[in-house]
């Protein structure tokens, strides 16, 4: 009789292991889905940004300036109706009902800004002289951390002649638009902790507004179990700190 109720009691824990190692493996998908997702978001704004590059007023505008048309950017030189391609761009590109790009802008190679649009309710096509941040424009996303949080920024060249000319820089809202792809349903486990992270471990965008790199901290000094998973082509990754007490509950 000892035996026999051993032996359901082996088999029940070895169950509940089971369901829990089930429970998981879906955890974990949805992590994974998360992380496609995410990929997918960022790859479609670069394919956007890449295709405003071949812009015709962009490129007629670099062909007279290099023939020393425009020595001194002014309203009237082409750069309005380059400000009017911007701005139909970010108002037809949306996801979560606002508009993706917060700010485009049109970045000779020196460093200093032609244009730029958003941000601001009026379009200002004076030549700033302001020197961007990014040097080497690429296809990956960039991280700007500012006091209301981090900016992605967008880089594609443009070419004039066979050679880089300019660039445009666009700035996507990391919260208002990658916060909503951290909430997809979850499983069984209650899900409040998820954020995307940067190389560095630092923190991108969470999901809920609360202190999420102490919770991960605590994490894991208690060796709490957690899920993570790399966001295709990119240097960022998904993490997820389940409330596991509330998965065990359902096998009880």
């Amino acid at each position: 009789m000892a035996l026999y109720l051993a032996a359901l009691i082996s088999f029940g824990y070895v169950g509940q292991q089971r369901l829990l190692e089930s429970l998981q493996e879906q955890e974990l998908l949805g992590v994974e889905k998360q992380a496609n997702a995410i990929a997918h978001f960022l790859n479609q704004q670069q394919n956007v940004l890449d295709q405003l590059s071949e812009n015709q007023q962009i490129k007629a505008y670099l062909t007279k300036r290099s023939l020393g048309m425009y020595p001194h950017p002014a309203p009237g030189d082409g750069l309005q109706e380059i400000a009017k391609a911007f701005e139909q761009l970010r108002d037809s590109e949306t996801q979560h009902g606002l508009p993706v790009f917060s700010k485009i802008a049109f970045v000779a190679n020196n460093g200093h800004v032609l244009l730029e649009v958003g941000g601001t309710d009026t379009v200002d096509v004076r030549q700033t002289y302001s020197v961007h941040e990014i040097r080497t424009p690429g296809n990956a996303a960039r991280i700007r951390r500012t006091r209301e949080g981090a900016l992605l920024v967008f880089t594609s060249a443009i070419m004039h002649k066979d050679k880089p000319a300019a660039y445009l820089a666009a700035e996507v809202d990391g919260a208002a638009m990658l916060r909503p792809f951290l909430r997809l349903s979850g499983t069984a486990f209650d899900r409040h902790d998820t954020a995307l992270l940067d190389q560095q471990d630092r923190v991108v965008v969470a999901q809920a507004s609360n202190d999420w790199a102490a919770r991960h901290k605590a994490a894991q000094e208690s060796h709490e179990t957690l899920f993570s998973a790399e966001v295709p082509d990119t240097p960022f990754r998904v993490v997820d700190l389940p409330h596991t007490a509330n998965a065990l509950s359902l096998i009880h």
